[in-house]
This record gives structure tokens, sequence and C-alpha cells, in this order.
């Protein structure tokens, strides 16, 4: 009886936030969406839309990336922010690919197909290089050494998810 009542009044405290406060059910809804953008497929289509978006957000996260200030005044988080989704995007994006890998390698006379393969490798590259803009943000590095590295690598990230979009099937 009292785990009934605790979970109604936990829900009608939430179900109030939620009413009472439309930015905290906007930003929830928001969540809900990256998550299912950010959900590893392997349909060639949802991998190009994930390395479309991955691209859009890596040029947005290099324009907060040039405009931040180099001495030691905070940063915007909504930077980091968006750093963490272009990783995320193209971690999603490569994870794809992987599937499709693992399904046609289950099947009988399907032989892998080289530009997807090249795709792939240009995936697995910005991956990588794109990490260095959410783990480094936090990092003994100076500011200036941050911004400097973030900047090149992600720029590189971005232009190598853009080639992988241009030859993709």
């Amino acid at each position: 009886m009292k785990i009934g009542l605790a979970i109604v009044a936990t829900v009608t405290v939430v179900g109030g936030l939620l009413v009472t406060h439309p930015a905290v059910a906007q930003t929830a809804a928001r969540n809900e969406a990256f998550e299912r953008v950010s959900t590893p497929s392997r349909d060639p289509s949802t991998i190009k839309g994930q390395l479309r978006l991955a691209s859009e957000m890596g040029r947005r996260t290099l324009q907060g990336l040039q405009a931040a200030p180099t001495d030691d005044s905070p940063m915007d988080e909504n930077v980091h922010e968006s750093a963490r989704k272009t990783y995320v995007l193209i971690r999603a994006a490569r994870h794809g690919f992987t599937l499709i890998r693992e399904w046609n390698e289950g099947r009988k006379g399907v032989l892998p197909d080289p530009i997807m393969d090249l795709a792939y490798r240009r995936v697995d590259a910005a991956w990588n290089l794109s990490r260095f803009a959410v783990d480094g943000w936090n990092s003994s590095m100076g500011r200036q050494d941050y911004l400097a590295k973030a900047t090149e690598d992600l720029g590189q990230a971005v232009r190598l998810v853009d080639q992988a979009l241009a030859i993709m099937p």
C-alpha cells in the first residue's frame, strides 16, 4: 500500500513538473528524439541520415569552438553538448556499418560492398578524431591548445563524414 502511494506521489510530482515547466517537457522530448536518431541501424538510409546530422552538428560545434574565449573564462556548455552529440551520431553510424557487415557475413553468396567498406574506413577515422573535442574538454591541456587541437580534429572528422556521404550509394 505504501509503495503504491509512493509511486502515485512520484508520478504526480514528475507529471506536475512536466506540466508546469514546459521547458522540462521540451528538453525530455528532444532527448528522446535524439536517442531514436542515434540508435544504430543496418539500414543505409538511416546511416546516411546520422552522418548528415553529424556533419551539421559538427559544423555548429566548430563555429562554437572558433568563437570560444581563449582565456580561462567558462566555455559554453552547448558547444560541449554539440560535440558530444556529433560523436554519438558518428559512433552510431559506425556501428551501423558493423551491423551491415555482420548481417552480410551470415548470408551465403553475399560479397562485401567495397564502396561501403571505403565509407566505413572514413567514418571510423572520423569517429576517432571526433573524440578529442569531447574527451579533451576537461583535460589539463591549456585552453588555446585544446581549442586548436579540437578544431583541427573535428574539422577533419567533418570532412571525412562528408566524404563518406558522397561515396555512399
